[in-house]
Formats: structure tokens, C-alpha cells, sequence
């Protein structure tokens, strides 16, 4: 008889580990000490006889705690990072103790993370409480290669067989990019003169004296309609001498 242990919500072999075994007794019966294990996986037995195997799926019975369960508040300093981004973390945990809540001191505490979908990018970080507060902090690094999309950061208690997730927090690791913007750019009269209505303001705009300005109207919004307050624009323009389609020869 051997016992497996898996994840409840995956099945890979990463994600299958072997526990213990035993050898039945004159009574078919096989006796395995328990084991301490995370609530988050379920167990399954493979019972060998020749050339014969039997699976049988099993669900560990879940130890109920010895008193109330430390509660924690996870906090993320922003929302959205990349890859090299550092995601920093703070919080405290607190545990009811009679009519009062104070820092526990049993136990250990860490922030876990799945930065990919493969087994091995699962990060764990240990952290310290303050011994008055119950506060920690801590840092992750988003490596090259993380998925995009939501993540999950987990705070983490384990104490004896326990392990609980206290409190948990998405990210969304992402490539942000300055939103698309739209830019428009109309000549107008001479810049030291008035504004020219109608007409005037298209033979303006194609027409200019030599060493003179022109007016130049520049505007940007982005795809939703809002305008770019305080952006820089920068404007490269050329001046080409065009044909005015005037033959000279032919007015004499």
C-alpha cells in the first residue's frame, strides 16, 4: 500500500509527491502513521497485489485547529507591474486571544506567489512580524518570463499540520504603454497678422513671403476623445518650393 499526495485542483506528475507506504497484515490490513499536510491537496492510496493495482481516491480528514485562527491584511503599494518590477508588500496579522487581538507568537508566516503556470515559478517569501505590532513588509521581484494576466499573492500561516491562507491580493503583471493618441496639426495665416476667415485662411495656408511665419495649430487626443494635458510634442516640418503654374514665356 502506498500513499500520494497531489493538488486538489491540478493533475501533473510535478504535482504528485509519494508519502509513505505499508505492507498489509495477516488481516489485509495496513496501518500508516499520519502526516502533516497541506489543506490545499487531497491524497490518493495505490494498493499493489502481483499484477493487480487498485487506486483509490481518499480526502485527508481536515485537523481541526487548537484555538482561533491568526487574521491578516495584505496590502500591495500599486496595482499593475512588469518584468523587473519589484512588488513590494506590507501588512500586519492579528490573533484573538480572549477579548483581546494581539500579535501571535506561534507559527510562520510567508507571501507565496505563482508567477507562470509551470510548478517551479512558485516563489516563497518568509516574513518576520514585529513583535509589538504584528506589521511585516516585504519585496518580490517579477522575473522574465511571468505571465501576463492576474497573479495571486497569498499570505500564508502555518503552525504544526495547519497551513491557511489568511488573506490574498491580485496583481496584474502587464507591459503598460502611454495610452494611443491622435495628432493633428493645420496651418493657418502669418503669425503676425490677423486670423484669416474662409477663403482667405486656405490661400493662407499655401501661400507665405519669403523670411515670414505661419501660424501652426497642433492638437492631440487620445482614442476615447480626451485631450493630453501638460505632453510634450515635438514637430518636424519642410518647406518645399512648389510650382506656382505661371509660364513666364508664354505672357509675353
Amino acid at each position: 500500500v502506498a500513499v500520494y499526495e497531489r493538488r486538489s485542483w491540478r493533475n501533473t506528475v510535478g504535482d504528485v509527491r509519494w508519502l509513505q507506504d505499508a505492507t498489509t497484515d495477516a488481516d489485509g490490513l495496513a496501518r500508516l502513521p499520519p502526516v502533516a499536510s497541506d489543506t490545499s491537496r487531497s491524497r490518493a492510496m495505490a494498493v499493489r497485489r502481483g499484477d493487480e493495482l487498485l487506486l483509490l481516491p481518499t480526502s485527508p480528514a481536515r485537523q481541526p485547529p487548537a484555538g482561533p485562527l491568526p487574521k491578516g491584511v495584505l496590502l500591495t503599494d500599486r496595482a499593475v507591474y512588469k518584468e523587473g518590477d519589484a512588488v513590494y508588500v506590507k501588512g500586519y496579522v492579528r490573533q484573538q486571544v480572549g477579548p483581546s487581538m494581539r500579535v501571535p507568537i506561534e507559527g510562520s508566516f510567508s507571501i507565496e506567489v505563482q508567477w507562470a503556470d509551470q510548478p517551479e515559478s512558485g516563489v516563497t517569501v518568509t516574513v518576520d512580524l514585529h513583535p509589538e505590532y504584528g506589521s511585516f513588509d516585504a519585496s518580490l521581484a517579477v522575473p522574465a518570463g511571468a505571465k501576463y494576466g492576474e497573479r495571486e499573492l497569498r499570505l500564508r500561516y502555518q503552525h504544526g499540520g495547519q497551513q491557511r491562507t489568511l488573506q490574498q491580493r491580485t496583481i496584474v503583471v502587464a507591459d503598460p504603454r502611454p495610452p494611443t493618441v491622435e495628432l493633428a496639426v493645420s496651418a493657418g495665416g502669418a503669425a503676425d497678422g490677423p486670423e484669416p476667415l474662409g477663403s482667405e485662411a486656405l490661400a493662407a495656408s499655401r501661400v507665405m513671403q519669403p523670411g515670414g511665419t505661419v501660424r501652426l495649430t497642433v492638437s492631440t487626443t487620445t482614442l476615447s476623445g480626451v485631450g493630453v494635458a501638460d505632453s510634450a510634442v515635438t514637430l518636424r516640418w519642410t518647406l518645399v518650393r512648389g510650382s506656382t503654374g505661371f509660364d513666364a514665356s508664354s505672357a509675353a
